[in-house]
C-alpha cells in the first residue's frame, strides 16, 4: 500500500505515529514551491550569510497560490505584507516569483471594495466590517508593491491596469488646513504590531510616498491629466510635514512616546532633513527598537540611507540574533523574541533586501534593470558575493577587500549597462587593473578598453560605466605601492 497527501504543509520536522506490526518501506516528502530561489548572498560574516538565507526561506514558503502573510495561518494576501516581500523578490526569486507579484496586483485591483484598495484575507466582510482595508498597508503597497514591480520588470500592461484604481484610492483623502492629508484608518487604526505605534504621521508619510509613486506611474503611462493635483499635494506635505512633526530629536506626534517608525519613514521618503540624520540615527533609529518585523526593515534601510552602514548592521544583528542563533530555525518569526506569538515564518521579514541593496550595493537605476548600479558598502566585512536574478538575467557581483587591494568581479547579462563604484577609502587608490590591464593610475585614464568608460571621479569613488559581460576590476592602494617598492629594495 502507498499513499500521498496532496495538501501542502510546512515545518521543520515530520513526526509519524506507526502502530505495531506495520513494516515501513519508505517515508518521503515532496519539496514543492513556486519557482526557484536563484538569488544568493554570501559574506565574510557568517551571521549575515545565515540571516539572508533564513529570510530567503521565509519569502519562499510565503509564496504559493499568491504571496501570503504566512503558510500556517490565514494564508492571506495582506497587501502590506506583499509590499514588504516585493523588494526581496527581485534579489531572491526567478521569473515565477515575479509573475506571482503580477498576480497579486491584478487580484488586488480586481477585488477592491468600491474605490478602496484592501488586503485580500479570509475572515472579513461581515465579520469585521465592510472591508479589510488597513490604510497604512494599502498606501505602502502603491509605492513598494505596484510601482516597484513595474520598475523592476517593465510590465507596463499591469501598471496600466492598476493605475486608475491607484488614483481613485488616493482621491479618497482630503487635505486639512495644516496642509497635510486627513487620517483614514480603514477597518482598524493599525500600522504595526510593535510597541507604541504612531498611526497618524505614519500614514501621512505613506500617503506622500504613494502620491510620488502614482505620479511616476502617470508619467510612465503618459497620463498627464492629474499632474497638477499630484504636484500640489506633494508640495503641500513637503512644506508642512517638518513643522508639524519634528519634535527636536525625532519625527512623530507631540506627547507620544518615542518610537522609530515615523522617523524611519521620514528618511526613506525624503521628508527628513539631512541635517537631522545624525541625531535621528544615534537617538532614535539605533537605540529605539519598538517596531515589529513589518517595519523593522524600514528602520534598517533608513540607517543605510544615511550612509552609516555599520550602525544599520548593528541594529539588524541586535533584532535578529536570537533567531539566527537558534540553529534548528530556518525561517524568521512574525514577532520578535521573547514574545513568540504568531507564526515562525512570516512575509514581512526582509533583511535580505537590505543586505542585497545596501551591503552588496546592487540596485536597478532604470526600468527593467536596463541599467543598474554596483556600489558595495562592506562595513566590517572583507568579502561579499551576490547573485541578482534580474528580469534581464543573473547579475553576479563578488567583492574582496584586503588592507591594500579592492577587487570587484561583475558578470552582467546582455542589454544592460552597469555603473561600478570603486571606493577610495582612507588609503587612496594608486592604480587600477581591469581584466588584467592597467587602465587607471594617478587620477588619470591611461588606456581604454572596449565596453568600459571612466564615468566620473570624486572624493569618495572612482566610477566606471560598463557594458554587459565579465569584468574583473582590481584597485591597489598607495600602501600597496609603498610595500612593493620597499620589497624591491631588499
Amino acid at each position: 500500500m502507498n499513499t500521498e497527501s496532496y495538501s501542502w504543509i510546512n515545518g521543520h520536522n515530520v513526526e509519524y505515529t506507526i502502530p505495531p506490526g506495520v513494516e515501513v518501506l519508505e517515508l518521503k516528502y515532496r519539496w514543492t514551491g513556486v519557482g526557484e530561489m536563484t538569488g544568493n548572498f554570501e559574506s565574510s560574516d557568517p551571521f549575515f550569510t545565515r540571516l539572508w538565507w533564513m529570510a530567503r526561506n521565509t519569502l519562499y514558503v510565503c509564496a504559493r497560490d499568491g504571496y501570503m502573510d504566512c503558510p500556517d495561518r490565514e494564508r492571506g494576501l495582506w497587501v502590506g505584507d506583499v509590499a514588504d516581500q516585493t523588494g526581496a523578490v527581485f534579489y531572491t526569486l526567478d521569473e515565477p516569483g515575479r509573475l506571482l507579484l503580477k498576480k497579486g496586483i491584478d487580484n488586488t485591483i480586481a477585488y477592491r471594495a468600491g474605490d478602496t484598495i484592501q488586503g485580500l484575507a479570509p475572515g472579513f466582510g461581515a465579520y469585521r466590517g465592510k472591508s479589510s482595508e488597513l490604510t497604512g498597508q494599502s498606501l505602502q503597497y502603491i509605492d513598494q508593491g505596484i510601482w516597484q514591480y513595474y520598475f523592476n520588470t517593465g510590465d507596463k500592461a499591469t501598471l496600466q491596469n492598476a493605475y486608475p484604481a491607484v488614483l481613485k484610492y488616493l482621491q479618497l483623502w482630503d487635505m486639512k488646513p495644516n496642509g497635510l492629508p486627513t487620517h483614514r484608518q480603514g477597518y482598524a487604526n493599525w500600522v504595526d504590531w510593535g510597541i507604541d505605534p504612531d498611526p497618524v504621521p505614519t500614514n501621512v508619510v505613506l500617503y506622500y510616498m504613494a502620491l510620488k509613486a502614482a505620479k511616476k506611474m502617470a508619467i510612465a503611462l503618459n497620463e498627464t491629466k492629474h499632474m497638477a493635483w499630484y504636484g500640489n499635494r506633494i508640495n503641500s506635505i513637503e512644506q508642512n510635514f517638518e513643522k508639524e512633526y519634528w519634535q527636536g530629536g525625532r519625527y512623530g506626534s507631540k506627547n507620544k512616546p518615542v518610537e522609530e517608525r515615523v522617523s524611519a519613514l521620514a528618511v526613506l521618503s525624503g521628508l527628513a532633513k539631512k541635517e537631522h540624520y545624525d541625531i535621528l540615527v544615534d537617538s532614535v533609529l539605533l537605540p529605539v527598537q519598538k517596531s515589529s518585523p513589518h517595519m523593522e526593515w524600514i528602520a534598517e534601510e533608513a540607517i543605510m540611507l544615511t550612509g552609516q552602514y555599520d550602525k544599520g548592521l548593528k541594529r539588524m544583528k541586535q533584532r535578529y540574533k536570537e533567531q539566527v542563533n537558534r540553529k534548528w530555525l530556518t525561517t524568521l518569526y512574525e514577532k520578535y523574541l521573547p514574545k513568540l506569538r504568531g507564526t515562525y515564518n512570516h512575509a514581512w521579514n526582509a533583511p535580505n533586501y537590505v543586505l542585497s541593496r545596501y551591503i552588496a550595493g546592487i540596485k536597478a537605476t532604470d526600468v527593467a534593470w536596463s541599467s543598474f548600479e554596483v556600489k558595495p558598502n562592506l562595513a566590517h566585512m572583507t568579502s561579499v558575493k551576490q547573485i541578482v536574478p534580474s528580469v534581464k538575467g543573473d547579475i553576479t557581483v563578488e567583492v574582496k577587500k584586503t588592507e591594500s587591494t579592492y577587487q570587484l568581479k561583475l558578470m552582467s547579462p546582455e542589454k544592460t549597462v552597469g555603473t561600478i563604484y570603486i571606493p577610495k577609502e582612507e588609503k587612496g587608490v594608486k592604480y587600477i587593473l581591469i581584466n588584467g590591464q592597467k587602465i587607471w593610475t594617478n587620477r588619470e585614464l591611461k588606456k581604454t578598453i572596449k565596453g568600459i568608460t571612466l564615468e566620473a571621479e570624486n572624493l569618495e569613488y572612482i566610477i566606471f560605466k560598463v557594458d554587459s559581460g565579465n569584468w574583473n576590476i582590481k584597485a591597489f592602494s598607495t600602501n600597496q605601492m609603498k610595500h612593493q617598492i620597499k620589497s624591491a629594495g631588499k
